[in-house]
């Protein structure tokens, strides 16, 4: 989505009743806010979170959603989207949608300096 839109959706999320704890939201974004200088402005928009149910995984759900995503940012005159994912997911995954890894780090939480996972910027020209 486009960055402009995200914050807005940010700050509405951020007053939502139904997030159980914004503290630790706010925390996940300090932590994980590691997109390098050379890149902020690099991209035309973002996918900051794909996450399909267990139960409905293997089904192809998660790539019907970002092809439909990449067909909508294409509308909308984007050329290349930033793709934020960690070790958690199967960022393999975006390699065989034709996304290209730009960026391989370390998350560390930024009150212990501990390493909490490795984090990667996949790039999806359009």
């Amino acid at each position: 989505m486009k960055k402009s839109f995200y914050k807005f959706i940010k700050k509405r999320l951020y007053k939502s009743p139904k997030i159980k704890n914004l503290e630790a939201l706010k925390q996940y974004e300090i932590n994980y806010d590691y997109t390098p200088p050379n890149l902020q402005n690099y991209f035309d928009g973002e996918v900051s979170i794909l996450i399909v149910d267990k139960e409905y995984r293997g089904k192809n759900i998660g790539k019907k959603l970002l092809t439909d995503t990449f067909e909508l940012a294409k509308k909308d005159n984007m050329k290349n989207l930033q793709i934020l994912t960690d070790e958690s997911c199967n960022y393999k995954f975006y390699e065989k949608l034709g996304c290209k890894k730009v960026l391989e780090t370390k998350i560390r939480n930024k009150n212990t300096n501990q390493i909490i996972e490795m984090a990667f910027i996949y790039e999806k020209k359009l």
